[in-house]
Parts: C-alpha cells; sequence; structure tokens
C-alpha cells in the first residue's frame, strides 16, 4: 500500500508526472525513516545516512529483499510518521529554533513510534502493525516535547544529535507515561 506517496526509485520520475512534491519520498528520506524507527539509529539518520546506503551491507540492512524481515507495509508507516512530524515542525517554525528541528526530527520519529508501539522493541511486524490513527496531533506534540525536552538537558549542540550516546539517553530515560498527550 502506497499511502498516498510515491517512492522515487528514479530521481525527479514523479515530479516529471506532476505528483505532489510533498508525497514524494526519495531514498535518503526513506532510509534515515527506516535506520530511527526499525534500526533506532536516529543518530545515523541524522549524521550520515547517504554513506549508509552506499555500503552493500547497509544497504541490505535497509533495505532487505527478505520481506518476512522488511515487509512493505513497514515503509509506507514510516513514512506517513516521518510526514506528520515534518508537518508538526513546520508548524512550530516560528516557535522554536532551528537547531531543534534540523537535529531532532529523526530521534522524534523513533519515539513516536515507541509511543505508538507502546514499547522500545519495534520489529518490524509492530512497526507494519501500528496504529497510525494513533498519531494525532497531540501524540506527535507530546513526543517532540519530551525529545526536545532531553536534547536540552543533553547539551542542544548538533553533535549531540549526531551521537548514539543522545539515543541511548533516550532510550533509557523513556517511558510511556513520558509521551502520553
Amino acid at each position: 500500500m502506497t499511502r498516498g506517496y510515491f517512492y522515487d526509485r528514479r530521481k525527479n520520475a514523479y515530479k516529471r508526472e506532476g505528483k505532489p512534491a510533498d508525497k514524494i519520498i526519495g531514498i535518503d528520506r526513506m532510509a534515515q525513516a527506516v535506520l530511527s524507527v526499525l534500526l533506532q539509529e536516529p543518530h545515523t539518520a541524522r549524521a550520515r545516512s547517504t554513506t549508509d546506503i552506499k555500503s552493500q551491507d547497509n544497504y541490505e540492512r535497509i533495505f532487505s529483499a527478505d520481506k518476512s524481515k522488511h515487509p512493505l507495509e513497514l515503509y509506507g508507516v514510516v513514512v506517513v510518521l516521518l510526514d506528520k512530524i515534518e508537518h508538526h515542525f513546520r508548524s512550530i517554525a516560528g516557535q522554536v529554533d532551528r537547531v531543534y528541528r534540523n537535529n531532532l526530527k529523526f530521534h522524534t520519529l523513533m519515539v513516536l513510534g515507541w509511543a505508538l508501539n507502546g514499547g522500545k522493541t519495534m520489529p518490524a511486524a509492530a512497526i507494519r502493525g501500528l496504529n497510525l490513527a494513533k498519531a494525532t496531533d497531540a501524540q506527535v506534540k507530546a513526543v517532540v516535547d519530551w525529545v526536545f525536552a532531553e536534547f536540552k538537558a543533553a547539551g542542544l549542540e548538533d553533535r549531540t544529535a549526531k551521537d548514539s550516546s543522545f539515543t541511548d539517553r533516550l532510550k533509557k530515560n523513556w517511558t510511556i507515561a513520558a509521551t502520553k498527550p
């Protein structure tokens, strides 16, 4: 199921067909979303996603041909969640410093997955089965607020968002109650 999005395997193919730009997702954004939710590496998604997909081993971790490991529905779910977060970030652009928005999109995506799942264990089957109706504006805001507070406490720097220790901090400190709307 495409969920209304178009995966741009050939650069600008869908743009030339007149598809809406906000519904076209390229390999980089898709890789970042999968790195964040399935592999729980938002720091990698923030720091070097394009480098990661150049290696065959890393590419296969993100885009496995084994549909039992990576069912196609997984990709649709992570794109919808990423879109909800990006929409929220655009809505608060005038109120929140850019350092938060640029650095925390993928961390927020990971934590939103946890909040919807009710736990930090996110195998592909759990992601595929997430109830996207629960990703309300209030839920997204609760997750964003919590991740922003953790980032502020950790140091407010680009390198913080690109470091696995920040991801570890989120894993250690998160509880379902922390991100309840």
